[in-house]
């Protein structure tokens, strides 16, 4: 898209009391190079607003309520006068436009003669004076919030004449008519700034200085001048996608312009964005002044706003109107508006209504209604509340009670319900293993008048004693043969046990090894189903369970019995949001009497609790959790001394392990309630 480059020379603000016509028009060559353009009217010679495009290169004149006359032929030809290369005449109704395509732009000079107008153009190899030159003050590099490098170029005076052009990674910046220190004559390294721009190089090259700026990667760029400063600012491409700067985001949405303004009415400059916009802009009479603006690739607003802050004018925007003055004046406005509405206010009459509350709470409203920083009542006005029957009595002008009537509407609403179903499960897991060896004996021969008997328990050493072949005796009466003996399980006792008789010693004596396994596994599993209905926003509890005496005090005092709760506890505070989610901030409470470890002062409580704050969607199901907890513990059996020694020692030993494992695992089911509103 071509962007509109203005510049504007003198005012054209020059009425007619009726419409001029052009008579004749000529384009001829001047000594030197030069061109020139006679223009001849039926009148008056009137001044052109004159303005210039960058691409193509063209010098165009603007002549409001002018014509071409009949006699004047279809103007649209080529030349080589001077820098002119082409000549163009373009009407409508309201204004003649002359269009001169030209080699490079040149100053250029009025010269009137009563019904004639004179153009002269300079051609573009005059070398300018020194006196005539402008200063460079001082070069900076900096970087921008966006992450976009900015150059500035401050001038003493009035800025140079500016061209720019961009080749893929470079842009060139010519400042024509320009002198600057040696000091500034240089290249510099930027990349610290961490920016798209690797660095800028400072060349003078006659009376023109030129600069240019080497990008790393695509770029973006957009440059602004307001009097004496210049800003070039260049910014990665892919760095405006990555932030998102969409339209609706931005401050600036208008669509960009290029505008140069040399020195001219800040009223012409205004007039030129309105007709570049289509924006209706009333200028108040205080706007006086000149001033030079050069903006390349700017929004159109931002462009605006960058002429306004220059001459400390501002604006205010009313219905697509936008009415610009300077900025005392601005506020002195705004005073008298709120001064005309104060009094207004003080001077209408007071009315009263009683305003039914339906759902809200009257006493909150209240508290919004006459908030300190922003009430809706006048100093006049007076609300009360009447709790009984939940009704507003409001005293104020009737302006500000239908303010307040428009606010409870959207208030006073029937809020959405929110039903909370829970599972809590704790499930738990006990283990037990035992592996092992049980060696038992017996010996026949008598001790005196008694007899000796060895075994793993007390029973079996009487029982070996008194009848050391009991174990060993075979159906068929052999006792001598080896043979195996698995003994039934005790149905009282969690082990298993597999007798093996090795042998009949000889001299009466019975070796008897037993071997032990066994294995048992149970689990459990607690359930509650917790559920509770609550308002949005509203905080709701459930608990069940029992409160556990126990004393505190001393000898000296005296004992108080206290209470401790050992319940199922759920509180929830659900808030919905616009999308149907459901936002809940939950406490979770699991708390259990532990009746083995009952201490001199009572039941000791198992707690196990849970806070969290998590966000579900309308009906889904989250699970919270779960706290797994896990106890093994070892019991060994031996032999004292024989359990020691090597290899066979293993025979004199058994082990039992117990692991005992738990978790809390808290599923949780959120559901918007329909109301008799039939709001979801």
């Amino acid at each position: 898209m071509r962007m509109l480059c203005i510049l504007l020379i003198i005012i054209p603000k020059v009425l007619f009391a009726q419409d001029l016509q052009i008579l004749d028009l000529q384009v001829r060559n001047l000594q030197d190079g030069k061109a020139q353009v006679l223009i001849e009217f039926n009148g008056k010679a009137p001044e052109p607003a004159n303005f210039k495009l960058d691409t193509p290169t063209q010098m165009i004149f603007d002549f409001v309520n002018t014509h071409k006359s009949h006699d004047l032929k279809y103007f649209n030809y080529a030349t080589d006068s001077g820098v002119i290369t082409h000549v163009n005449v373009i009407e409508d109704n309201s204004r003649l436009r002359l269009v001169l395509s030209v080699d490079s732009l040149v100053p250029h000079k009025f010269i009137f003669d009563n019904n004639r107008l004179i153009i002269n153009l300079d051609n573009d190899l005059m070398p300018l004076k020194a006196a005539a030159l402008k200063e460079v003050s001082h070069i900076d590099f900096a970087r921008t919030e966006l992450g976009a490098g900015q150059l500035k170029i401050k001038f003493t005076t009035d800025s140079p004449a500016v061209n720019f052009a961009e080749d893929n990674d470079f842009i060139y910046i010519e400042l024509r008519g320009a002198k600057i220190s040696d000091d500034f004559l240089r290249t510099f390294d930027v990349k610290d700034f961490n920016t798209v721009v690797d660095n800028v190089k400072v060349e003078k090259k006659g009376n023109n200085i030129n600069l240019t700026i080497k990008s790393l990667q695509d770029f973006h760029k957009m440059s602004y001048q307001v009097d004496n400063e210049l800003i070039i600012e260049v910014i990665d491409k892919n760095l405006l996608k990555n932030k998102k700067l969409e339209k609706a985001n931005l401050k600036y949405t208008g669509d960009k312009i290029n505008l140069n303004f040399q020195d001219v009415s800040v009223r012409t400059v205004l007039q030129m964005i309105a007709d570049f916009t289509d924006l209706n802009i009333i200028v108040s009479d205080e706007v006086v002044g000149n001033v030079t603006v050069r903006l390349d690739n700017v929004p159109w607003d931002q462009a605006l706003d960058f002429i306004l802050q220059s001459k400390n004018l501002g604006k205010q925007e009313s219905e697509g109107v936008v009415w610009v003055a300077p900025e005392d004046i601005i506020s002195q406005r705004q005073q008298q508006e709120i001064n005309r509405k104060y009094n207004k206010d003080a001077l209408a009459p007071l009315t009263s209504e009683y305003i039914q509350v339906n759902y809200a709470k009257a006493d909150e409203l209240v508290n919004i209604i006459q908030d300190n920083n922003n009430t809706l009542l006048s100093e006049r006005g007076q609300v009360t509340v009447d709790e009984r029957t939940n009704i507003l009595l409001i005293k104020d002008t009737r302006e500000n009670i239908e303010m307040v009537k428009d606010l409870l509407k959207n208030l006073d609403i029937p809020v959405r319900q929110v039903l909370i179903e829970s599972q809590i499960v704790l499930a738990s897991k006990v283990v037990t293993e035992s592996l092992g060896l049980k060696f038992g004996g017996a010996a026949s021969p008598k001790i005196g008048k008694y007899r000796a008997g060895i075994g793993s328990n007390f029973q079996d050493a009487r029982n070996f004693a008194n009848d050391p072949s009991a174990k060993t005796t075979a159906d068929d009466g052999d006792t001598r043969r080896l043979f195996f003996d698995f003994t039934q399980q005790d149905p009282d006792s969690p082990l298993g046990k597999i007798g093996l008789a090795l042998a009949r010693l000889p001299g009466g004596t019975l070796l008897d090894l037993e071997l032990q396994a066994s294995e048992s596994e149970s689990k459990s599993k607690t359930i509650a189903m917790p559920k509770l209905l609550t308002l949005d926003q509203k905080t709701a509890t459930i608990e069940q369970g029992e409160e556990i005496p126990y004393q505190v005090g001393s000898n000296d005092a005296g004992f108080s019995t206290e209470f401790k709760k050992a319940v199922l506890k759920l509180q929830v505070t659900p808030q919905i949001t616009p999308d149907n989610t459901i936002a809940m901030a939950l406490s979770i409470n699991q708390d259990a009497p532990n009746r083995d470890a009952q201490t001199t002062d009572g039941v000791s409580v198992d707690t196990t609790s849970l806070e969290t704050n998590v966000l579900v969607k309308n009906g889904e199901t989250i699970v919270l959790g779960g706290i797994l907890t896990t106890r093994e513990s070892d019991l060994r059996q031996r032999i004292p001394y024989v359990h020691k020694l090597p290899i066979v020692g293993k025979i004199f030993r058994n082990k039992v392990t117990s692991v005992n494992s738990s978790e809390l695992l808290v599923f949780v089911t959120p559901k918007i309630v329909s109301n008799c509103s039939n709001q979801e």
